[in-house]
């Protein structure tokens, strides 16, 4: 998989950071680089939201999970047959792409909080230990919900778009789905956040930072369920068909 969307997660990443520079580039009232990180990621909170920085929040967490999916959809419809004779089993075979997967978000992440935070202090902002633009917010969690929740977002994604192919089997259907969940993400639609979509929204710890345990425990749990319904579903081999 990653030889083979190479150049797919390099375009993707490329796009990312030259967002982010031109975010940092605007005057939104950063002072401190955590100012920055509040910026870049707010996503949506249970006050509203703004289109671009929204829409831009979405395709960072969105980017590498529609990837895969378009990887996965391309699979079920070439080499399928292939990996049930070189592998035990598919939930062998999907084990070792989770894996990937895991480290490759990871990797996202890494590579978003270095050059968010490198592109902060070329652009002269303070390396001031605090988020001046919420004063209730320490740094530490913001890099809690930024890192882990941002982290689980991705993976939720991912196999929620990989239970769509495989129950689907029609791209048309899984970009749709995609749509919906950016719908979904919308404080108006998502206000009790019990939707595992942008849930690591920065914006969501405006008023209360403590909330970044719930959202990491809703996270979870979602991707326990989700892990359970596509074992399931590679028994049944229901994609195959």
């Amino acid at each position: 998989m990653i030889n083979k969307n190479q150049k797919s997660i390099t375009i993707f990443l490329l796009f990312c950071l030259l967002g982010i520079i031109f975010q940092t580039k605007n005057d939104f009232g950063a002072v401190t680089v955590w100012d920055n990180f509040y910026l870049q990621f707010y996503g949506v909170s249970k006050s509203g939201f703004s289109l671009y920085t929204y829409m831009f929040f979405c395709i960072v967490y969105l980017g590498y999970p529609f990837i895969f999916q378009n990887h996965f959809f391309n699979l079920i419809n070439g080499e399928i047959y292939y990996l049930l004779v070189r592998y035990k089993s598919l939930n062998s075979w999907f084990k070792k792409i989770l894996l990937r997967t895991i480290l490759n978000s990871f990797l996202i992440i890494l590579i978003l909080f270095v050059f968010t935070l490198v592109i902060s202090v070329a652009m002269d902002l303070e390396m001031k230990n605090s988020v001046t633009l919420r004063e209730n917010i320490k740094p530490s969690v913001l890099i809690y919900h930024f890192a882990i929740n941002g982290f689980l977002q991705i993976i939720n994604y991912i196999l929620i778009l990989f239970i769509l192919v495989c129950v689907t089997k029609k791209i048309e259907y899984v970009l749709l789905s995609s749509g919906v969940l950016l719908i979904l993400g919308l404080p108006i639609l998502n206000i009790y956040t019990i939707f595992p979509v942008a849930l690591n929204s920065l914006g969501y710890i405006s008023n209360d930072s403590s909330t970044v345990f719930v959202k990491t425990f809703i996270l979870v749990f979602y991707i326990f369920l989700e892990l359970k319904v596509i074992s399931y579903l590679l028994n049944k081999r229901i994609f195959i068909s």
